[in-house]
């Protein structure tokens, strides 16, 4: 309806509801402002900001996993609301909101959500998979005599089981466009370049962020190594808990890097730079196994050209890091041609026969997701191994279904358009997730909050993906559309 000049505008009931509500808020925070202290006001106000968040969220969900992103990124992944332990890191705490959102939007589905392909949605079964199998271990922990410490471990490994899933379904099943899906990528590449700039100030100088970063309510856990040795060089965590982890979010994150700078803005380049730069800065085995696993997969999905100049630019890339830091890349090296010497590789190879006991008390199932407590047993750095002690054969075999399913899903994707950008990310996110498949037998991977975000982020993207873009096997060409390829055509 419109209104002719001079006519007064009045509000919908909506629109006055809004108004009053605002106006009881403002009141409100000014009266709390003067009879309340100030821990209480500051309470309220994140309260406030907080649920503001979230109403915005419902709107657009991408919103949710940028905040998520941008507080893994800046707040050291140590620090946490002392009364819930590791429990109450931010991050934790906006996966859970993160979960509790797609749940409220499965309830009451938004029209502003986009989807191209109808059917079956093969990621949320693929995450009900792992999840089950998870749960089981859980029931079976809940049956066996435990002490409290071990009882909080379990309840703790739930929390991070459903904080994971509320990640991944967000992005899968809510994300409303293509659009927001990029946008949740830069952020992310934003993300690593600074957790990338914090390791190369830390392996320089020797600063350390994550000693120096103050936040009220928020107390560090004690287990985070921001900083530590490795022959004559600083292994470097970032804002990341241990120089692994450190590495192998960056191996994450620079495929993701990639995709934007070729198919968005050149200027991309620059935050993959300084993420390459820092990779090594790890001084860590794990690191070059999973940068070896993206390039693989990667280079084995671009076209012939793309090849080569990756090709050319990663010698490039080799000879300025000799250049810029002497003797960095002979250290890693000797990490390779002298690994049956070193000890880290020793004492992985003897908890093998350690857990072999833990694995026998329950082999289907396991002991139950979490409990493996290191400080009480022993550290595994392997999760595979830890997977077998925890959850057993079902929880192993759930979890190698779930990564390597999302790979197969996102190649099913890349395949079904002719669209080079989408059927790029589609090999990025495979990238992404062979990262983790083979970074994951070097380290107990579900145990570091940082990859394990950007591990459910990449399966969720998947499932975005099979969602937004469209199959352009079944959609029949219009007048103008290009003939289809001939029968037995290789899709490259």
């Amino acid at each position: 309806m419109t209104t002719s000049p001079g006519a007064v505008a009045h509000r919908t009931p909506h629109q006055r509801g809004v108004a009053i509500a605002m106006t009881v808020v403002v009141l409100g925070a000014t009266v709390a402002a003067v009879v309340m202290p100030p821990e209480a006001v500051m309470a309220v106000f994140a309260a406030l900001i907080l649920g503001a968040m979230l109403v915005q969220a419902h709107r657009d969900t991408a919103l949710t996993i940028v905040v998520l992103l941008a507080l893994m990124a800046l707040i050291p992944a140590s620090l946490a609301l002392p009364e819930l332990g590791s429990m109450g890191a931010p991050t934790t705490l906006v996966a859970l909101a993160a979960g509790g959102l797609w749940l409220v939007t499965w309830v009451s589905p938004r029209s502003n959500v986009v989807t191209e392909v109808e059917g079956y949605r093969p990621i949320p079964i693929l995450l009900a998979v792992w999840a089950a199998s998870t749960t089981a271990s859980y029931a079976v922990a809940a049956l066996r005599a435990k002490d409290g410490l071990e009882a909080s471990a379990a309840d703790r490994g739930m929390v991070v089981m459903l904080a994971s899933l509320g990640i991944a379904l967000l992005i899968a099943e809510t994300v409303p466009t293509r659009e927001r899906l990029d946008s949740i990528i830069r952020v992310a590449v934003l993300a690593g370049t600074f957790i990338a700039a914090i390791g190369i100030i830390q392996f320089f100088i020797g600063w350390d962020y994550a000693a120096h970063v103050s936040i009220p309510g928020l107390k560090p856990t004690g287990s985070g190594l921001s900083i530590t040795e490795r022959s004559i060089f600083r292994r470097v965590a970032g804002t990341t808990l241990h120089p692994i982890e450190f590495g192998v979010v960056l191996c994450l994150i620079i495929p993701l890097g990639l995709h934007l700078a070729m198919h968005h803005s050149r200027r991309w380049f620059a935050p993959v730079a300084v993420m390459g730069l820092a990779l090594p800065m790890s001084v860590s085995r794990t690191s070059f196994v999973g940068a070896a696993a993206a390039g693989l997969v990667l280079l084995s999905l671009w076209p012939r050209q793309t090849r080569r100049r990756a090709l050319a630019v990663g010698f490039g890339y080799l000879v300025a890091v000799r250049l810029l830091v002497p003797g960095l890349l002979g250290t890693i090296r000797s990490l390779f041609t002298n690994a049956t010497k070193d000890p880290s590789i020793t004492s992985r190879e003897q908890d093998y026969e350690f857990v072999g006991r833990f694995i026998t008390e329950n082999p289907l199932f396991g002991r139950g997701f979490f409990t493996f407590i290191p400080e009480r047993y022993d550290y595994l750095d392997n999760q595979y191994m830890m997977t077998l002690v925890e959850t057993g054969v079902i929880g192993l075999l759930a979890l190698l279904t779930m990564i390597v399913g999302s790979m197969v899903v996102a190649h099913k994707v890349r395949a079904r358009t002719d669209d080079p950008v989408d059927r790029d990310l589609a090999a990025t996110f495979m990238a992404m997730l062979a990262v983790a498949l083979s970074t994951a037998i070097a380290f107990d991977y579900l145990s570091f909050p940082s990859v394990r975000i950007m591990l459910f982020v990449a399966i969720g993207g998947v499932g975005a993906l099979w969602r937004l873009v469209p199959d352009r096997s079944v959609t029949q060409p219009g007048p103008s559309a290009a003939p289809e390829p001939a029968t037995g055509t290789a899709v490259a």
